[in-house]
């Protein structure tokens, strides 16, 4: 969900770019406009460095999901504990235990807080990690083919598959990063 929030973000701002950049350069003396687009979620999402991250991304999550799972589990051996000797346990013992438990109900809710935005942060980190090998990688095949303007494919109705340059960037990703650095292991 983020990623494509990110992506969309980020091709919005290449859109608005195409458009400044075309309005500089309208039919400059007999220059042929020259244009291409391209998948960036494809390019990003079947790239061989994202789906090596991926890999490590969903292992971590699963990691702390188990951990998550783990203390809720705690929480509510605890709750079924309150309630089945609700009627025998005198009033402070009661107490003490109904504020034990709301208490590890706020921690794993902090947990969970927690991991998600370390998580978020290290997904974060590699999507912004691809787009600037990406825009590199954009750049240099633009300046090899003379080309004027990259559009992204999702701003598009119609394209001719001759001027999709997906499937050339992705490869050319490939070869250049096979691995995002992250501090997952």
């Amino acid at each position: 969900m983020l990623m494509r929030v990110y992506i969309k973000f980020v091709t919005k701002i290449l859109l608005v770019y195409c458009h400044l950049f075309l309005a500089g350069m309208v039919f400059a003396e007999g220059d042929k406009l020259q244009y291409v687009v391209i998948d960036f979620d494809k390019v990003i999402t079947q790239s061989d460095a994202y789906k090596n991250f991926k890999i490590l991304w969903d292992r971590e999550n699963n990691k702390y999901q188990k951990e998550i799972e783990f203390y809720e589990l705690q929480i509510v051996e605890l709750d079924k504990q309150i309630s089945a000797n609700q009627e025998t346990l005198n009033h402070e013992v009661l107490t003490n235990l109904k504020k034990q438990l709301s208490n590890n109900e706020i921690k794993v809710q902090k947990l969970i807080q927690k991991r998600k935005i370390y998580l978020d942060e290290i997904f974060a980190d590699a999507i912004e990690q691809l787009r600037i090998v990406i825009i590199k990688i954009i750049r240099k095949y633009s300046e090899r083919n003379n080309l004027k303007l990259v559009i992204p494919k999702s701003y598009t109705i119609y394209i001719d598959k001759n001027i999709d340059i997906t499937d050339k960037i992705l490869h050319s990703l490939n070869q250049e990063l096979t691995k995002i650095n992250t501090k997952l292991r």
